[in-house]
């Protein structure tokens, strides 16, 4: 019976997981929750749980160690990326590092809750409430926080920020190079000190780290955006002083014409007076 309840608390984690990703990667772009990209990730995602406990479950393999957590999250996010960058035609650059970030926060987010309920919890001894309160309450907070998450993201715009950061190449590459290293932060943590109580420093650091990246982010994004705007006021003026140019041109070649057809008019005006309208008029200087 036991064994059952524990399948179905760990499916059920998976699909928060697997829920949470494309919800915050979509809010990342400024993009709606398509159902498609969302059963395709959600399925994958359980898939492949499916697929690796079944491999530890008869090859009796242990999965620990810093190359093996940062490739599984690499996996994650190379997948969801492909999803964004197919299904909602956004650039790839920017779908993966929309995957990579949702990614970090995501598994940050959701470890860190946990770590926090063992702490908070840590004399439980039954065993069905262990399942409850360890692993699916945390995670169930995690789905909840990332769907705040998407909201604020909406009404902040802060998706018309992120494009700006993938208009050049540069910034692109260093954008996306800074998610992949803010994915790879909470295995190394974890890697590093396993045992770690999660303490009220502990729980505020890496908050205050995923709200301190989403922040850098912005800000790197508004300065990108702001530059883009000098640069355009720049190539304004430009053609405001060509145009100028142009103008002050036009009117000393106006000005010429007008002196040469005076002459002229002046020339046939005093031959008119003088009788001789057969002869070319001279003009006047």
């Amino acid at each position: 019976m036991y064994q059952i309840y524990a399948i179905l608390v760990s499916n059920a984690v998976f699909a928060c997981y697997g829920l949470a990703m494309p919800w915050l990667s979509a809010g990342l772009l400024g993009r709606e929750r398509g159902w498609r990209l969302t059963l395709a990730y959600f399925l994958y995602f359980l898939l492949l749980q499916w697929a690796v406990n079944l491999f530890i479950m008869f090859t009796q393999w242990d999965p620990q160690g810093l190359w093996y957590s940062v490739g599984v999250f690499s996996a994650h996010a190379l997948v969801l990326g492909l999803m964004l960058w197919r299904m909602l035609r956004v650039p790839a650059a920017e779908a993966f590092s929309a995957a990579l970030l949702s990614n970090f926060v995501i598994f940050t987010c959701g470890s860190v809750v946990e770590r926090l309920m063992i702490g908070w919890f840590p004399d439980l001894e039954n065993i069905y409430l262990i399942g409850l309160v360890y692993s699916l309450a945390p995670h169930l907070f995690m789905l909840l926080l990332s769907r705040l998450a998407v909201l604020l993201l909406h009404r902040s715009g802060f998706h018309r920020y992120f494009a700006h950061l993938f208009e050049r190449r540069w910034s692109a590459a260093l954008t996306l190079a800074v998610s992949f290293l803010l994915m790879g932060i909470w295995p190394v943590v974890d890697t590093l000190y396993p045992d770690a109580e999660a303490s009220f420093g502990y729980v505020s650091f890496f908050f205050g780290l995923v709200l301190a990246a989403l922040f850098v982010l912005q800000f790197l994004a508004m300065y990108a955006a702001s530059q883009d705007k000098i640069r355009a006021q720049e190539e304004l003026i430009a053609q405001q002083q060509a145009h100028m140019a142009l103008l002050e041109q036009l009117q000393q070649e106006v000005r010429a014409f007008r002196h040469d057809f005076t002459n002229l008019f002046s020339g046939l005006t005093l031959q008119a007076q003088a009788g001789d309208l057969g002869s070319r008029p001279a003009p006047l200087i």
